[in-house]
């Protein structure tokens, strides 16, 4: 075996430590269903906040993210907007 290829399989047999957590190892897959036109505004978004932070380099997640932990932080702004948004259930009365 030639010492290139055998350098490459050590590097799929050496163990990897798992003991520290990185932070692509804390995140897990969540699916989210946007209407388009919504979709396209954080698309839009996205892209200007990254030209205006530029050089900073962040992933799309981290954007997200961001927006929902300011989200969180203002959640009776968020209640209000969803009051004014979405028209309330019709009671069904026998």
């Amino acid at each position: 075996m030639s010492k290139r290829i055998a350098r490459l399989t050590d590097r799929f047999q050496t163990p990897v430590k798992e003991d520290e957590p990185t932070p692509a190892t804390q995140l897990k897959p969540y699916t989210l269903y946007f209407a388009s036109d919504t979709r396209h505004k954080l698309d839009r978004a996205f892209k200007d906040v990254q030209h205006q932070l530029y050089p900073t380099d962040f992933r799309r997640n981290e954007f997200y993210t961001a927006l929902l932990e300011i989200g969180l932080q203002h959640l009776d702004e968020v209640a209000q907007t969803i009051r004014e948004v979405v028209p309330p259930k019709a009671e069904s009365g026998s």
